[in-house]
């Protein structure tokens, strides 16, 4: 190799050196930053969840009484429903005469046809 290239070889690479330190000294002061960072401590954690466990309880009290008032209606519906069960059977039973009266009358016209 001769010298001239030996000098741009060289000079390239104090470049390519200088742009390594350049970027390496930033990637030290970001994570010297991070030292700075201050973590949560094991009670701040812990605060935390201890926080979401009373809420949590919280929500399940209020849906569990919501549960509670649903089953309590649902006693005071009862009577009503009863009477309304009474009523359906007994139309269901005046509409099977309706159909039993009417069959008879569709046989009696079919066989007054036929005679």
């Amino acid at each position: 190799m001769d010298t001239e290239t030996q000098r741009y070889v060289d000079k390239s690479m104090e470049a390519v050196k200088a742009q390594n330190d350049a970027r390496f000294s930033r990637v030290e002061s970001q994570l010297s930053k991070l030292d700075e960072l201050k973590f949560p401590s094991i009670w701040q954690m812990m605060s935390v969840a201890a926080g979401a466990v009373v809420a949590l309880g919280g929500l399940i009290a209020i849906m569990a009484d919501r549960f509670d008032g649903g089953l309590a209606a649902r006693g005071l519906l009862d009577p009503i429903l009863m009477v309304q069960e009474e009523r359906d059977a007994a139309q269901d039973r005046k509409l099977d005469e309706i159909l039993r009266a009417l069959i008879q009358i569709r046989e009696q016209a079919q066989s007054d046809t036929d005679s």
